[in-house]
């Protein structure tokens, strides 16, 4: 019987063990942290990695407003599986921190979409203005500079109106910042932590990336509305999965024709 009982535990570690190595973002190593403020992140984060002054009071505190939060606020950010811009987590953290900020309407979109419609889309000429892409910095941080100055805390209800993003959202609790910022400018300047500027391109590649993540985990993503894709604080799903498409620049099924796509369902 005993031995029994010390299968059974045994299979029942083994199998959580196996659940833990499917989901790596349980415990991520790495997280990402977005920062809308593009100049002005540009400016500083260029002052962080090219000062010769190790750590400047002045320099932490613009950091802290601009980059980090103020003292007893928690800071926002997105668990990752890999230290690297094109992972799927930190695509899904750069849109859930801004589909909200943008000014975008479905009449917008469906002048924008119908701007592109053949033969109006083969001509480069003709091409509106992009209205939908956005310039962000992301932030890559290790888990272990993060947790040098607080806790990290795993809030899926932190994150307000993008839904796919809710299990990678994470908040440093933290009554330090100052601390953190010095530490961020040695790792920027030791290539302790990543930064990657992300113009409108490079945005809507961010975009395509999360788009593509979400087809994978919910399939018709349409259909996954309110259901499974859950309403947003200020935009409702549907909204979300409209702006995601727009940014991603998903109007190919555009010149798809009706009857083709309403045979495809």
């Amino acid at each position: 019987m005993q031995i029994r009982r010390l299968a059974v535990k045994g299979l029942s570690y083994f199998l959580s063990r196996i659940a833990a190595a499917e989901d790596p973002i349980s415990r991520p190593q790495y997280f990402v942290r977005v920062v809308s403020q593009f100049s002005r992140a540009v400016e500083l984060l260029d002052r962080s990695v090219n000062t010769d002054t190790p750590s400047s009071v002045d320099l932490e505190n613009e950091i802290c407003s601009t980059i980090l939060e103020p003292k007893g606020t928690d800071i926002s950010l997105f668990g990752l599986n890999f230290c690297e811009r094109f992972d799927a987590g930190h695509a899904l953290g750069v849109m859930a921190a801004t589909l909200n900020s943008i000014d975008l309407t479905p009449a917008k979109i469906s002048k924008y979409r119908a701007s592109l419609q053949p033969p109006q889309a083969a001509k480069p000429s003709n091409r509106p203005k992009d209205e939908f892409g956005r310039k962000v910095v992301a932030l890559i941080f290790s888990r272990s500079l993060l947790e040098r100055h607080g806790r990290v805390v795993h809030s899926p209800e932190g994150n307000l109106n993008f839904s796919p993003a809710d299990s990678r959202h994470f908040d440093l609790k933290t009554e330090q910042p100052e601390s953190l910022a010095a530490d961020i400018i040695r790792a920027l300047q030791n290539n302790g932590a990543m930064m990657t500027f992300l113009r409108k391109p490079d945005y809507r590649t961010q975009a395509a990336i999360a788009l593509s993540q979400c087809i994978k985990h919910y399939g018709n993503i349409e259909q996954s509305t309110g259901k499974t894709w859950k309403d947003g604080r200020d935009l409702p799903a549907s909204d979300q999965v409209l702006r995601l498409r727009a940014c991603a620049g998903d109007f190919g099924f555009q010149s798809m024709p009706a009857s083709t796509q309403s045979s495809l369902g």
